[in-house]
């Protein structure tokens, strides 16, 4: 039932996808495309602009003697402790994102996310395997961008990023699991801490190609379960890339992303193994369905033992006020 869910929203996305580019398709040949969204060094929106992102995610992860411990990859969230010869992951996120210019060089963002999580662990030597899916929200997220510098001769501009993550979604700790460590009738949906993301990302023009780039550091809060105090690593990441416009409509871009997380501590010991290192090859294009309209698709490819095999992502950005 909930796999037959997620399905009909994903259903319901494409739709949307689909009206959207028939309605705006006649204006599409005389209007110049939205830049690129702001994690690729896009410009932010003007004063009272009120802009809807939903987007929709899926990942897949297959592992060999998987170890993840309570905290975030993001975009994708991998949480709690398992150890298993071998497990298949599959991810599927819904997303809602409502954006909105207070200035001219500062925007407000609201992230709300929707997961499905189906896991089959495998154990060859038996053999035996198990599966185990869940449903629900997931973390949400808020953040201000603020463009603190504007693109001058050889100076790109520059924005400066904020960003807070909750534990609104199901919590890793006090699920059932059996012996093995495999969770049993339900899988935990987010991080189950607070954290903090400050960030820079900055945006060249060289016409017909834009550069981009961001650094950023993620600080999650550690936090006492059941008088255990649990600190999750913290993350360090950059991404470098590059949109190449085909024409007034359609851009290519491809790029590269890369996150070092630290161990987590136990009552101020590391543990050992919670380390990861996650660097994907993306690789999109972008659509100009109209002015106020755009299609981004992304196609990411791990490149560590740590990263996602494959990770696809849908985003359609829509402007609900105000025209670029």
């Amino acid at each position: 039932m909930r796999l037959r869910m997620i399905k009909n929203l994903s259903i319901l996305l494409l739709i949307l996808v689909c009206l959207s580019g028939v309605a705006n398709l006649s204006q599409a040949q005389e209007e110049r495309p939205v830049g690129p969204v702001i994690e690729k060094g896009g410009v932010l929106l003007r004063k009272g602009q009120l802009q809807l992102e939903p987007s929709f995610l899926y990942a897949h992860f297959s592992k060999n003697r998987l170890v993840l411990t309570g905290f975030t990859i993001p975009p994708i969230l991998v949480v709690g402790e398992i150890i298993v010869e071998e497990i298949k992951r599959d991810i599927l996120i819904s997303s809602l994102t409502l954006r909105y210019g207070i200035l001219s060089s500062l925007e407000a963002e609201l992230k709300v996310p929707v997961r499905y999580q189906n896991d089959l662990y495998i154990t060859p030597s038996v053999p035996t395997q198990e599966r185990v899916d869940d449903f629900g929200i997931g973390d949400v997220e808020g953040a201000l961008y603020y463009q603190i510098l504007y693109e001058h001769g050889a100076r790109p501009d520059l924005i400066a990023s904020l960003r807070v993550k909750s534990k609104t979604g199901k919590e890793p700790y006090g699920l059932e699991t059996d012996v093995a460590g495999h969770f049993v009738d339900e899988l935990p949906l987010g991080t189950g801490h607070w954290g903090v993301k400050g960030g820079l990302t900055f945006c060249r023009t060289s016409d017909p190609a834009i550069l981009y780039g961001s650094v950023a550091y993620f600080y999650n809060i550690e936090r006492d379960i059941h008088g255990v105090e649990i600190d999750p690593g913290d993350t360090i990441e950059y991404s470098l890339g590059i949109a190449y416009a085909l024409n007034y409509q359609v851009s290519l871009n491809i790029g590269i992303q890369q996150r070092w997380t630290g161990r987590t501590k136990r009552n101020g010991t590391k543990v050992a193994g919670t380390s990861l290192n996650v660097a994907q090859l993306q690789a999109g294009v972008t659509w100009a369905i109209s002015k106020n309209t755009v299609l981004d698709c992304t196609l990411n490819f791990g490149l560590t033992e740590d990263s996602p095999d494959i990770t696809v992502e849908f985003r359609l950005p829509l402007m609900l006020k105000g025209r670029r």
